[in-house]
C-alpha cells in the first residue's frame, strides 16, 4: 500500500508502484476480455510493454513459442480487479454527476451541458472526492487499504472506452504516456471533499451527507436493472464468501490469499449509516 497525503495543494502525483500495478491490470484486461494477442517476441506495438511484461513473466504470465499467456495466478489477479471494477461501478460512479444546489444525481439521460439561472454548470463530478473521503475515514480507523483516486480514476477510463480508442493501446500505457498524465490531472482537477464546506457547516458533514444519499441512490437503481444489462457487463466477481470458497478453495490455499480478495456485495446492506459511509470493498482490502 502507497500512503497518498491529502493535501489541498491539489498536487497529487501518481506513484510509480501504482502505475505498475494500473498497467498490469490494464495488459490483463487486454490480454484476457478483449482477446488481445501480445506475441512472444514483443513486435510491432506490443514492443511497449517489454517494461511491463518482463517483470511479471513467470507469474502473471507465461512466454509460450508464439504468444503469452495468463497464468492462473495472473487469472486470479484480474478476478480481484474485476471485483474492484464492479465495486466502483456500484459505489463510485453514481457520484459521476451531482447537483450540489438541488442535491440531484444524474441519470443516463441527463443533459451534462445543463447550466443553472447564472450560466454555471449545474454537475459536479464527486467520485475523486468520495474516494478521498472513504480513504480518511480508513486512515483514522487504521485500516489498510488499497483505495485511491488514481485507481478510481483509471476505471472511470476503463468504463468510458479509452484503452479501444487507440489502435495501439500498448503506447498509451507504457512509458510517460498522456494516458497516465491524464489520470493525474483528473485527480487533481476535481472536486476534492475539503471544497464543499459552506457557511457555517463543516466539509465532512457536507460530503458524508452527499455519500449515504448517493448510496440510496445506487441501491434503488441497481435493483432496477436488468440482469442482463450492460451497465454490470464490466465483472462477473463472487457476490459471497461461500461462492468465492466453492470457486477458488484450492488457489485460495495455494497463492494465501483471502476470499475478500474475489468477494464482492454492495455496501447498502451496512445498516448503520455512519459505518456506510466510509465502508470499503473487501476487494479493497489489504491482508
Amino acid at each position: 500500500n502507497v500512503s497518498i497525503l491529502l493535501e489541498m495543494n491539489k498536487n497529487l502525483q501518481l506513484p510509480d508502484t501504482i502505475r505498475e500495478e494500473l498497467a498490469q491490470a490494464a495488459v490483463l484486461y487486454k490480454m484476457l476480455e478483449a482477446k488481445e494477442v501480445i506475441d512472444s517476441k514483443l513486435t510491432g506495438a506490443n514492443r511497449a510493454l517489454l517494461a511491463i511484461i518482463e517483470p511479471f513473466t513467470g507469474e502473471l504470465w507465461t512466454k509460450g513459442r508464439k504468444q503469452y499467456e495468463v497464468t492462473r495466478k495472473g487469472e486470479l489477479v484480474w478476478e480481484n480487479w474485476k471485483a474492484r471494477w464492479w465495486d466502483f461501478l456500484a459505489n463510485f460512479d453514481v457520484y459521476a454527476g451531482v447537483d450540489l444546489q438541488e442535491g440531484r444525481f444524474a441519470d443516463d439521460n441527463v443533459d451534462w451541458e445543463e447550466t443553472d439561472e447564472d450560466g454555471n454548470h449545474i454537475w459536479e463530478d464527486l467520485r475523486v472526492a468520495v474516494c478521498l473521503r472513504k480513504m480518511q475515514i480508513a486512515n483514522k480507523r487504521s485500516q489498510k487499504t488499497a483505495l485511491n483516486p488514481f485507481t478510481i480514476t483509471f476505471f472511470c477510463l476503463l468504463s468510458e472506452g479509452r484503452l479501444e480508442q487507440s489502435r495501439e493501446w500498448q503506447f498509451d500505457i507504457a512509458f510517460d504516456s498522456i494516458f497516465w498524465s491524464d489520470i493525474e490531472n483528473i485527480v487533481n482537477s476535481s472536486c476534492w471533499p475539503e471544497e464543499l464546506g459552506y457557511d457555517d457547516v463543516p466539509w465532512e458533514k457536507v460530503i458524508d451527507d452527499i455519500i449515504a444519499l448517493g448510496m440510496e441512490i445506487a441501491k434503488d437503481r441497481w435493483e432496477e436493472e436488468d440482469d442482463d444489462d450492460d451497465y454490470v457487463a464490466p465483472s462477473e466477481a463472487c457476490t459471497s464468501e461461500t461462492e468465492v470458497r466453492e470457486r477458488y478453495e484450492p488457489e485460495m490455499r495455494q497463492y494465501g490469499y483471502s476470499p475478500g480478495f474475489f468477494y464482492y456485495a454492495p455496501y447498502w446492506t451496512i445498516s448503520d449509516t455512519a459505518i456506510a459511509v466510509g465502508a470499503i470493498g473487501l476487494c479493497w482490502a489489504i491482508f
